[in-house]
């Protein structure tokens, strides 16, 4: 994707988030995630969501993963780890009817909006990003989202950026890897190679 791709940010409070609460408490932790795949059901609808995680150390990566499953229901999925480096990929489910924080709401919506959007949480604050086709598209989104947290009384920034080339590298990645994991886990074997999983985190801001 060219970078002058505009990509609608918005930056959000990370409370009432699981993942928010643990980076508030861990400044040195970052989590990039995009969403997976939506399911439907006659009486619910599931989302599932791919996260790389940096930074947490193996104890409390553990109890984040209670917390999740607590919280949303479901035990996270591991897929690949390096404890020795604070390394963890991992994916997690959540039924949009039992979400309760109004951020984890707004970022389900947001995720429906925009296909696979990118978000980030970081030292208790998400940030989310998602490509326009052009600046106007872009302009358009912008307004309707600043309405939305007006009128839900939300905390947020709305901003239209260019991202750098190593920003729309990390994306698209993280994109890839959604398409490349998704056989290996339909199918039930299998893990990614770790060179993925390095590479991304390198380049990723």
């Amino acid at each position: 994707m060219p970078t002058k791709t505009p990509f609608i940010i918005v930056e959000l409070p990370g409370l009432g988030l699981v993942l928010g609460d643990f980076t508030s408490h861990h400044p040195e932790a970052r989590a990039d995630c995009v969403l997976e795949s939506t399911r439907r059901t006659a009486d619910a609808t599931e989302f599932t969501t791919l996260a790389f995680l940096q930074g947490l150390p193996e104890a409390d990566f553990q109890r984040l993963l209670g917390e999740m499953a607590k919280v949303y229901g479901k035990q996270p999925q591991v897929i690949a780890s390096n404890a020795a480096k604070r390394l963890w990929l991992y994916r997690y489910h959540m039924r949009v009817q039992d979400l309760r924080s109004p951020v984890l709401r707004f970022m389900v919506q947001f995720q429906q909006d925009f296909g696979i959007p990118w978000f980030r949480i970081q030292g208790g604050h998400a940030s989310l990003a998602a490509a326009a086709r052009d600046v106007t598209l872009a302009v358009q989104h912008a307004e309707r989202i600043e309405a939305h947290l007006k009128a839900n009384r939300m905390d947020g920034r709305v901003t239209i950026e260019k991202l750098g080339p190593r920003d729309i590298e990390a994306w698209e990645r993280l994109q890839q890897l959604v398409e490349d994991l998704r056989p290996q886990l339909e199918a039930g074997m299998g893990r990614p190679t770790w060179w993925k999983l390095s590479h991304l985190i390198e380049n990723a801001k």
